[in-house]
């Protein structure tokens, strides 16, 4: 506990440490002069301006082309990475500073190879900053969090490989030429010390998607799979199977529960399949079904029946349990079940008593 003379004081205080910085920024973000650049080395379509956020200097571009042009002649060139250009840009109502600074950074990851993630953002008066590192720097590398979502399971994967490559990149863009009031100013700063591996893209790219939709009703994951992968190599299997599964839902995803999608689905095949009406006791979920087809084809011929069950591969803790008739040294499903964790734990007790 403090004092109100003290709070008082503590308030003072921090106010003064914001002016002084709102000061400082201020400062900063003042518009200062380009130097003259010597006679005769000057390139068609560059120039030299003093950056004002760094005491080197920065070359004036002619366009986003030229910039990023230069860029990968940078990274072709020298493993040590040091750059620093601009270009301007006309003002858009419709585009922010911050999405243009967004849009920017995008473009350096498709020019250099290198993916890069976001540190801090600045809103300045005159637009707007942001510093970001390489994904793939050690020194920057973030500390894995396990979920902390209830029944959660957790599994090894192989992280990202990262190099010691002391990465730095800023762009800002501010409206800072005295004299150019309907344009901005795009900076980009570069600092990168090794040519390592680049990051690639694991998102699915939009031919496979297309692919995948295509083929949807009448392919399988597993059959989707090899042909994906002999265009795209970095795709693996899990990506198609997610893909697969999302975009067929569709089909047979009814409702939000799975119960009752379940029983709505079931009800669209009335002719092909029987729904058996099951006494529920309290706290039981349960929904059993029997195939039409394969039983009336089997009816006399099965000698022998297996129960076969499913275990912990549900979204909502219910187990599968499946009637497998034999007939020519094959198993054929008769019927079907989906029964709460709980009745299933409790049957597998009374199993285990009768059996003792």
């Amino acid at each position: 506990m403090t004092c109100q003379k003290c709070r008082d004081a503590d308030r003072l205080s921090t106010a003064a440490w914001r002016k002084r910085k709102r000061e400082q920024e201020q400062e900063q973000e003042a518009p200062r002069p380009a130097p003259s650049p010597p006679a005769g080395n000057i390139d068609e379509g560059t120039s030299q301006a003093a950056d004002p956020e760094s005491n080197d200097e920065s070359t004036l571009y002619e366009n986003a082309q030229c910039l990023f042009a230069a860029l990968r002649t940078s990274f072709k060139s020298s493993n040590d990475v040091q750059f620093h250009g601009s270009y301007l840009v006309p003002e858009d109502p419709i585009t922010s500073e911050k999405e243009r600074v967004q849009m920017a950074a995008l473009e350096v990851w498709r020019t250099t190879g290198y993916r890069f993630r976001v540190q801090h953002n600045y809103p300045l008066k005159t637009g707007h900053k942001t510093i970001l590192w390489c994904c793939q720097d050690e020194d920057k590398k973030q500390k894995s969090r396990p979920s902390q979502k209830e029944g959660v399971k957790h599994r090894d994967t192989i992280g990202m490989k990262c190099f010691p490559c002391r990465s730095a990149l800023t762009i800002s863009c501010c409206n800072r030429m005295g004299n150019q009031i309907n344009a901005c100013t795009l900076s980009i700063r570069m600092r990168h010390h090794d040519a390592h591996v680049p990051y690639y893209d694991v998102a699915m790219p939009s031919d496979a998607t297309q692919i995948i939709r295509d083929q949807l009703e009448w392919s399988s994951p597993s059959s989707l799979a090899p042909k994906i992968q002999a265009l795209y190599p970095c795709i693996t299997a899990s990506q198609v199977h997610f893909a697969w599964t999302k975009m067929s839902e569709i089909l047979w995803k009814k409702d939000s529960d799975q119960l009752t999608s379940a029983k709505m689905l079931l009800d669209e095949f009335g002719r092909d399949i029987d729904v058996f009406d099951v006494e529920l006791a309290d706290g039981v979920e349960q929904l059993c079904w029997g195939m039409k087809k394969i039983t009336r084809r089997l009816e006399g011929k099965v000698v022998e029946i297996g129960l076969d069950a499913t275990y912990n591969t549900n979204a909502k803790h219910l187990e599968l349990y499946s009637v497998l008739g034999e007939f020519d040294n094959a198993g054929f499903p008769l019927s079907y079940c989906l029964l709460s964790t709980a009745t299933a734990i409790e049957i597998g007790k009374r199993t285990t008593a009768l059996r003792r």
